[in-house]
């Protein structure tokens, strides 16, 4: 019995003496990997590259799942892309966006805007407003030197594009400053002399900032601390040349593709005599069993054609297309009816139009009409494809 114990607490020591060095070797693997991968290394680098790419997405997708009591907001977007903000009662949607971003420190900027096809329907953003000429200068307000600008910039013709009566248009130009003998002396900052001493300080002791349109370069600002007595403590640079010089402006583009307003839905029409008067366009084929060419179908509105030449109407080749078929005879259809219906360039359709083309407007002796019969256009439905984006932009640093 005594022999059994001794050697059961060999085995207890060896198996005590495995499991320490297995431990220590992992120890040693995990610091040795540790200190290749410093936070100075290329790979960490590499991830750290792929958080700030992807912030306006995991912004987006955040956003796809916020609920405005019991809504998605994406349906809200979708609704408003479609209707309007005032149509479709979703007004509060720009506040919201702006609400959500501003929680976030990584992001220093931000811009959201939201799109029917190529029309802007509201852009919500912290970015300062642009001014001049050429958007070169910001809306600053005053700061209160009778229309003097911060140091380093100048005022200039804002073209009215400042709409707030305290603001002016600033121009970053230090050169044009030191001409017009602004108040401060330029310091020169940060990597490169990218920056110079500027900014403001929020009450004795507050948070300093640089002015709208500057954004401010970290570890720079030791040399600024005391430069003109302290009224420029921090090293600001251009907002826009900074993101573009470093690439820290990001672009997600999230789509609403719906159905719009039908373009063509089947309908039954009359067939009359070409000498009479018709609120639209005669076409041929659909008429054929009264025996007399003289009578055809009087398509009474102006019919678009299918997408994605949806902006054209389709015109009855027989009378003639004014401009350009967008789809000869012999091609795939985009309209609906008889092979002579097709896809015309036309923007401006007559209001009324006789068998020649001429609009009965201007035809004064045709005849008031009388339906001999009627007529179906008909073939599939097909609506107007509309595409209402929602446009997440975002400038990354630390506010």
């Amino acid at each position: 019995m005594k022999g059994f114990l001794e050697e059961g607490n060999t085995l207890l020591v060896v198996i005590f003496a495995v499991v320490v060095i297995v431990l220590a070797s992992i120890l040693i693997a995990i610091g040795t990997f540790t200190f290749q991968i410093n936070p100075g290394s290329q790979i960490a680098e590499e991830f750290n590259v792929l958080g700030v790419k992807s912030h306006p997405y995991s912004l987006s997708e955040l956003i796809s799942h916020k609920r405005d009591v019991d809504r998605n907001l994406f349906e809200e977007l979708l609704e408003a892309s479609t209707a309007g903000l005032n149509k479709s009662k979703t007004l509060k949607l720009p506040p919201m966006l702006y609400g959500i971003a501003g929680k976030f420190a990584f992001i220093q900027f931000f811009e959201f805007k939201l799109k029917k096809n190529n029309t802007v329907l509201f852009i919500t953003s912290n970015i300062p407003s642009r001014c001049g000429e050429n958007d070169e200068g910001f809306c600053i307000y005053d700061p209160g030197y009778a229309n003097v600008c911060d140091t380093g910039r100048v005022v200039i013709d804002g073209k009215g594009k400042c709409t707030d009566p305290a603001t002016i248009c600033c121009k970053y130009d230090p050169v044009a400053y030191i001409q017009q003998q602004g108040k401060n002396k330029i310091v020169k900052c940060g990597d490169n002399d990218a920056g110079i001493c500027s900014g403001i300080e929020f009450g004795e002791g507050g948070s300093i900032s640089c002015y709208a349109g500057l954004v401010s370069l970290e570890g720079a600002d030791k040399i600024c601390k005391n430069t003109n007595d302290g009224n420029t403590p921090i090293c600001c640079a251009p907002q826009t040349s900074l993101f573009e010089e470093r690439g820290q402006e990001r672009v997600a583009r999230v789509p609403f593709l719906y159905r719009g307003p039908a373009l063509f839905e089947p309908k039954e029409y009359n067939c009359q005599s070409i000498f009479s008067k018709c609120s639209g366009e005669y076409i041929t084929g659909l008429c054929d069993r009264f025996g007399n060419p003289n009578v055809q179908c009087c398509i009474s509105e102006p019919i678009r054609c299918a997408p994605p030449n949806s902006k054209y109407l389709c015109r009855d080749t027989n009378t003639g297309c004014p401009t350009q078929l967008i789809d000869p005879v012999g091609s795939a259809k985009t309209c609906p009816g008889p092979e002579t219906y097709r896809c015309c360039k036309i923007e401006n359709p007559p209001e009324q139009t006789d068998a020649s083309g001429v609009t009965s407007l201007d035809q004064p002796t045709l005849e008031e009409p009388k339906v001999l019969g009627k007529c179906i256009l008909d073939d599939t439905p097909y609506y107007d494809q509309v595409l209402g984006e929602l446009e997440v932009k975002v400038f990354e640093g630390q506010r």
